[in-house]
């Protein structure tokens, strides 16, 4: 069994191969790109559906148990890729 901590937190997450893609796009394109801009996949999952594809792939077939007495931090944490 798995404990994770807290009850469902959500987050965002982006792949660093992504993240290095789109800096080689910006600085190949830098007349192109906006002064400012916001990097991420503008989604979130929550922590059990992140759990649940790892488990997935590693062909897991345990249980998750969520301990609601430990903090969390950010219920949520979401970029706004609006630009």
């Amino acid at each position: 069994m798995i404990n994770i901590w807290g009850m469902e937190p959500h987050d965002e997450n982006l792949c660093i191969a992504d993240l290095a893609d789109c800096l080689v796009e910006a600085i190949n394109r830098f007349e192109e790109f906006p002064y400012t801009m916001n990097i991420g996949i503008n989604s979130d999952y929550t922590i059990n559906e992140y759990y649940t594809a790892v488990s997935e792939i590693v062909d897991w077939k345990e249980r998750f148990k969520h301990d609601p007495t430990k903090p969390v931090g950010m219920k949520q944490k979401l970029l706004s890729v609006e630009k």
